[in-house]
């Protein structure tokens, strides 16, 4: 997946020349530069009016402020300090509070003898502020340390694996319209996932409460989780775990658009039929068997070999301990681990294990990750511990926390 346009930067900059030269830099690494001059080129946000969101229950430059951002999601947001004609310390102190944009780094510069301006706009929650001179001496650098792109490549690979256990659960909660339970299974499942698609789970959980809110009546609630959900869903690809996300971005939008028309006063005029599906494949949930005359190696003190995908690539192998629950291959590690990245960014991984009692004798799996969870991983790794060495787990550390892996055969072969 690569993004469908250049890295944005917004400048809160009134100056034609340096204007250039912060466009020049920009394009140079990557970047496309837009520019506000003036508070009037941000248009006020007013209820009702179907061509203008909001992230707050409010109106006016501020709340379409927090809109534009939301929706523009820059990289990186550049002020001006010595443009008189932009309200800085409000508008940072507004981008870093509200939900929806106080993710977005804000760099400051201004003439370095103002030093009371440039403590106040540190105080109002910008990342970097930096004198003008050092600003430009380090334009390059300066971009290349606080712009934030998604890492698009991750997001993609993440994306490959099937949705978990709970994933399903709350879409299906959701696609029959309990999206409050819904909520609550795909926070369960946000939590648990620690790769990058787990935002797929985020990107959904916002939308059900977006619905939940207008079931309850409560406009700007359902306003600002529509207008939160951007920074969830945009980086996704169309497709995720099986989710048709282009379509559930589609629809949501429409939903807010809808929404928006009306205003607070008829929100119960909503039109709950717009409270679509999250479509998703299940075909990919397919389990292969693995054959009954294999299965004594599980009971055995057989190693097996785990191999998986390094970030660049190239794979990685590694001897562990084994377990298979009638339907899921069960790998159990630490947090951490080499392996337990890889399989956070790439869930398709490999698996030989070796009768110890007859070398020429083996089974291979292949499949993917379909659920890493630390519920019982502490219980599985005493179970194992017995298993293969006939006593308890003896590699404890402080601070450590295991997991096990949930592998979803999809081909086995001898």
């Amino acid at each position: 997946m690569s993004p469908e346009r250049s890295p944005l930067i917004i400048g809160f900059v009134a100056d034609l020349m340096l204007e250039a030269r912060i466009e020049a830099t920009a394009s140079k690494l990557g970047f496309e530069a837009r520019w506000i001059e003036r508070p009037d080129q941000v248009a006020p946000f007013e209820p009702g009016d179907p061509m203008q969101t909001t992230a707050e229950p409010a109106t006016g430059t501020e709340t379409g402020l927090i809109d534009q951002l939301s929706l523009w999601q820059p990289a990186l947001i550049l002020f001006d300090l010595a443009n008189p004609d932009i309200p800085w310390g409000e508008w940072i102190a507004r981008i870093k509070s509200s939900p929806a944009t106080r993710r977005l780094p804000v760099v400051c510069f201004g003439p370095h003898v103002q030093a009371q301006t440039l403590k106040a706009a540190r105080s109002a929650g910008a990342e970097a502020v930096l004198a003008r001179s050092q600003f430009l001496s380090e334009l390059p650098g300066v971009i290349q340390k606080y712009a934030h792109t998604p890492d698009y490549e991750a997001i993609e690979m993440a994306c490959q694996a099937p949705l978990s256990a709970l994933g399903i659960k709350g879409i299906e909660l959701f696609n029959h319209g309990e999206f409050f339970e819904a909520h609550e299974e795909l926070e369960s499942a946000w939590k648990e996932d620690t790769s990058p698609g787990r935002e797929l789970y985020r990107a959904i959980l916002q939308v059900a409460v977006a619905y939940l809110q207008i079931e309850r009546g409560n406009f700007p609630g359902a306003v600002k989780m529509f207008q939160r959900l951007r920074q969830w869903i945009d980086p996704l690809p169309r497709e995720c775990r099986g989710v048709d996300v282009a379509r559930l971005r589609e629809e949501a939008r429409q939903a807010h658009q809808a929404l928006l028309a009306l205003g607070p006063q008829r929100i119960n005029e909503f039109d709950r039929r717009q409270f679509r599906p999250v479509a998703y494949r299940k075909k990919d949930m397919q389990t292969v068997k693995i054959p009954e005359k294999y299965l004594d190696l599980f009971q055995k003190r057989a190693l097996a070999h785990l191999a998986t995908l390094m970030p660049d690539g190239s794979p990685q192998v590694t001897p562990v301990w084994i377990d298979y629950d009638g339907e899921y291959v069960l790998v159990n590690s630490a947090r951490g681990r080499q392996k337990d990245r890889n399989m956070q960014t790439n869930a398709h991984v490999a698996v030989e294990i070796l009768d110890p009692d007859d070398p020429y004798r083996f089974v291979q799996i292949r499949g993917v990750v379909a659920e890493i969870t630390e519920q019982g991983a502490a219980d599985h790794i005493e179970k194992l511990s017995h298993k293969y060495t006939g006593e308890a787990y003896s590699g404890w550390a402080p601070g450590m926390v295991r997991v096990i892996y949930k592998i979803r055969p999809e081909h086995v072969s001898k």
